[in-house]
């Protein structure tokens, strides 16, 4: 049997993974700047990408346990 690909769970990790990073920057950015701020207002939803992130690896743990249990 071939193996098992998950590309669009990777691709969909990979950007939780980025928005997570973004947001972090923008809390930094925030308690740093002294008030100059580059980053624009909306990466502060980007804790949603945690959520997302999450999600994606029960669906991954999800569809490995479908898959070891019809072999």
């Amino acid at each position: 049997m071939a193996p098992v690909r998950f590309e669009n769970i990777q691709a969909l990790r990979g950007v939780a993974v980025l928005l997570v990073v973004l947001c972090y920057l923008q809390v930094i950015e925030q308690k740093y700047s002294h008030g100059k701020i580059f980053l624009p207002d909306w990466l502060s939803y980007a804790m949603a990408s945690v959520d997302l992130f999450l999600l994606s690896v029960v669906l991954l743990l999800l569809r490995l346990r479908v898959v070891s249990f019809s072999l």
